[in-house]
């Protein structure tokens, strides 16, 4: 008898196809972050390095107000006051969301780079990319 043979043979009457797992027995990474929202985007990244009164604050161009809603609300979908024709964020779209050219130093943009006292670490504009990409939910 031929060893593959054999070995099939065993398995079957030992029922090891039972053992064999189905689509259903797919192990799920447990450490995969959630998707990132505007929430959390908000209080980690926006408000602490955007949120000064001289630059997006109560004195300066309005998006983080304190309101959540109207802060989503000049964000996404929003144009942007510096650059004409610009959308601030579109949703699925970080390639062509205005606040991505502002937060990286595109050559493309009106002013400077952003926040302009110091840049956001590459993992904070990732998470802001990621955050768009995923739709830029609330």
């Amino acid at each position: 008898m031929r060893p593959s043979f054999l070995l099939a043979a065993l398995l079957g009457a030992c029922g090891a196809s039972d053992v064999i797992p189905d689509d259903t027995d797919v192990a799920v990474d447990t450490d995969v972050a959630p998707p990132p929202t505007f929430d959390r985007i908000d209080s980690k990244i926006l408000r602490p390095s955007c949120g000064f009164s001289a630059c997006h604050g109560a004195g300066g161009a309005p998006f983080i107000t304190g309101n959540k809603a109207a802060d989503y609300a000049n964000l996404v979908n929003a144009a942007s006051n510096a650059k004409n024709g610009a959308v601030l964020v579109i949703p699925g779209d970080p390639e062509n969301s205005y606040l991505m050219h502002k937060l990286e130093g595109a050559a493309d943009i009106e002013g400077g780079r952003m926040p302009p006292t110091s840049a956001l670490t590459p993992k904070q504009i990732q998470e802001i990319r990621d955050w768009i990409a995923a739709g830029a939910k609330r």
